[in-house]
C-alpha cells in the first residue's frame, strides 16, 4: 500500500520546504516513489525530506499534518478508505489535505469519489501518472495558498486577496478592476507589469480563463454559462466572446472535469 503526504511550508526567508511522508507495507514501493519524486521536475527548485511508514497506523501515530496523501487502496489491517475517513476527519481551520489514490483496482475509483480524491493513480502507471498528479496538487495549493498583491488606487494602500477568492478580473476603459467573491471590487493602481495579457500569462495555470478581451475569470467561482454571458454570485456577469464560447466551454469543462477525477 502506498501513502505519502507533501507538505509544503513557507518559512521565514521565503524557503520552501516539501514534506513527503510515504506509507506502503511494500518496501519496494516506498523506494519507487522516492526515486519518482526525485524525478518529477515538478519538485525541482523546492527542498524536500521524505518520511517512509511501513503501516498507516504508524503514520497516524505520527500525529502530523500533510497537504497531500498518495495513498492506496488496499492494505492490511486498515485500508486506503478508513485511513482517508480518518484524514479528513481531523482537517480544520481552513486546512484540507488532499488525496491521490494510488491502486491496481481500477473497480474502486467511483467508491473513492466519497472522499474527494484530486486523483487517482493506476499503479502499473505508476511511471507516467504521478508526474501529472503531483503537477495538479502543486497547481491546486498554489491557488489556495497563494495571494495576488497589488495597490489598490484610491486607497494607495497595499492589498492581499487570495486567489482562490478572486472571481474575475474586469478591464475597463484604462482601469483594472478585481471582484472578490462576495462581490467586493477593488480598482487596481496602473502599473506596466499589471496588463490583462500579464494576469493571464502569469495566473491561467492557476484555474483563470481569458473569457473576452476585457475578463479574465476564475472557473471556481462560475455559478452558470448562457449563451456569451458568465454569471457568478451576488448577480455578477462576465463575457465570452462570441467567437470564444466553445473554446471557453471545452477549457472550463476540462478543468471541471479534473478536479473531480
Amino acid at each position: 500500500m502506498i501513502f505519502v503526504r507533501i507538505c509544503v511550508i513557507i518559512r521565514l526567508g521565503g524557503d520552501i520546504v516539501i514534506r513527503v511522508a510515504a506509507v506502503d507495507d511494500d518496501v519496494s514501493v516506498l523506494k519507487n516513489i522516492g526515486k519518482l519524486i526525485k524525478r518529477t521536475k515538478a519538485f525541482e527548485g523546492f527542498e524536500y525530506i521524505v518520511d517512509t511508514f511501513t503501516s498507516g497506523s504508524d503514520f497516524l501515530h505520527s500525529e502530523k499534518f500533510y497537504d497531500l496523501l498518495l495513498l492506496d487502496i488496499e492494505m492490511p489491517q486498515m485500508n486506503g478508505f478508513e485511513l482517508a475517513k480518518q484524514v479528513n476527519s481531523v482537517s480544520q481551520d481552513g486546512e484540507h489535505t488532499s488525496i491521490i489514490y494510488i491502486s491496481n483496482y481500477e473497480n474502486l475509483v467511483f467508491e473513492s469519489f466519497k472522499y474527494s480524491p484530486l486523483r487517482f493513480v493506476r499503479k502499473n502507471n505508476l511511471d507516467t501518472d504521478f508526474p501529472e498528479a503531483v503537477n495538479a496538487f502543486l497547481s491546486k495549493y498554489q491557488s489556495e495558498t497563494n495571494f495576488f498583491s497589488f495597490i489598490e488606487r484610491d486607497s494607495n494602500a497595499c492589498i492581499n486577496v487570495k486567489l482562490m477568492d478572486i472571481m474575475y478580473f474586469e478591464s475597463f476603459g484604462h482601469e483594472i478592476y478585481l471582484i472578490e467573491k462576495g462581490g467586493k471590487t477593488y480598482i487596481i493602481k496602473r502599473s506596466s507589469d499589471c496588463t490583462m495579457s500579464e494576469l493571464e500569462e502569469k495566473y491561467s495555470d492557476y484555474g483563470f480563463i481569458r473569457s473576452h478581451k476585457s475578463y479574465l475569470v476564475n472557473y471556481r467561482h462560475i455559478y452558470s454559462i448562457k449563451d456569451n454571458k458568465i454569471y457568478f454570485e451576488n448577480d455578477k456577469i462576465a463575457l465570452i466572446s462570441i467567437r470564444n464560447v466553445k473554446e471557453f466551454k471545452i477549457r472550463y469543462q476540462s478543468l471541471v472535469m479534473k478536479e473531480r477525477i
